[in-house]
């Protein structure tokens, strides 16, 4: 076989899964009986092997050496199929790794499920920054970690005189945590460019951010010298829970939102900045109400409505 050859017999091989593998191997062998017999022998070789190897709709007669080269398996793994064919069987049996019943520690489904509920227990929010780039990514509180969870998880245990079995180790709670979740303690402290954290960034990328933050800088520029231009960026700060409660029982209610609307105001004789606050229970985060704020701070500072040219700068968030 040449070595093209031998790369498309590897691939295919491992291609399939472990029991399709091992019905190639088991029909791949020929059990015949030995052709000559050796007179004074101890011990007679009560079965001769023959190794095939199918490629291209044609079958290949190899020795055993080329037979475990070229699927890379060890002898061990031939011999342990030879027995099943000596044995009479017509097929190999089914892979049978981790389907045996015999781990007394293994954490049983009452228990598992009783992990799940109580970290589903922690209310959990999406992100103001990362929910755009991962929309099932929930943050819970700052003031909260794994160890702090499963501390939290054997004084319920307890509570509620729970069996031992439940009050597993903190590596046990961590791996429900990660497996089964898809959660993070506090929030992003920025905004960042989903492109450049990919590392995909290239030389226009780069150009593009750069042209953007001349352009920005320009606008700015023009507003402060002009008289009939007003230059705005709004920015939503992250999200912050009230009230801020560092006890137990705090983790796992329900807290209020507070957001917190930027609007930095730039004009001749005019550099201020405004902020627009309100909670969840008032109103949502989104278009409408960022325009209302918008609109308010029209209304209340009167210099922007002798303005006839305004520019706005805002992120995907505002």
């Amino acid at each position: 076989f040449t070595i093209v050859e031998r790369e498309a017999i590897l691939t295919s091989f491992y291609a399939l899964d472990i029991n399709a593998k091992n019905c190639l191997l088991f029909k791949s062998i020929i059990l015949s009986q030995p052709k000559r017999m050796r007179t004074g022998a101890v011990k007679h070789k009560t079965a001769s092997y023959k190794y095939t190897v199918a490629y291209n709709a044609k079958q290949t007669i190899v020795c055993k050496r080329a037979f475990v080269s070229l699927y890379q398996i060890s002898n061990k793994k031939v011999d342990l199929l030879q027995s099943k064919i000596k044995a009479g069987l017509a097929a190999p049996p089914p892979d049978r790794r981790g389907k045996h019943n015999n781990r007394p520690n293994k954490t049983t489904e009452d228990v598992a499920a009783y992990i799940i509920r109580h970290i589903s227990s922690f209310p959990a929010e999406e992100s103001h920054y990362s929910r755009n780039c991962n929309i099932h990514k929930k943050y819970l509180s700052p003031l909260l970690s794994v160890p702090i969870m499963h501390k939290l998880y054997l004084e319920k245990c307890h509570a509620e005189e729970m069996n031992e079995r439940f009050r597993v180790k903190e590596c046990t709670y961590r791996f429900y945590f990660n497996n089964e979740f898809n959660l993070s303690f506090g929030y992003p402290k920025s905004d960042t460019c989903s492109t450049c954290d990919k590392g995909s960034s290239n030389e226009e990328h780069i150009e593009n951010y750069k042209a953007a933050f001349e352009a920005q800088k320009y606008d700015r520029e023009q507003a402060r010298n002009s008289d009939n231009i007003v230059y705005i960026t709004l920015d939503l700060q992250q999200t912050m829970p009230l009230p801020r409660l560092s006890t137990s029982k705090a983790f796992y209610l329900r807290q209020m939102w507070f957001y917190n609307l930027g609007i930095h105001i730039v004009a001749k004789n005019i550099d201020q900045t405004v902020f627009c606050t309100w909670t969840e229970d008032q109103a949502s985060r989104g278009s409408s109400e960022i325009f209302s704020c918008l609109l308010r701070v029209s209304e209340v500072e009167a210099s922007l409505k002798e303005k006839d040219h305004l520019i706005i700068w805002t992120d995907s968030c505002a």
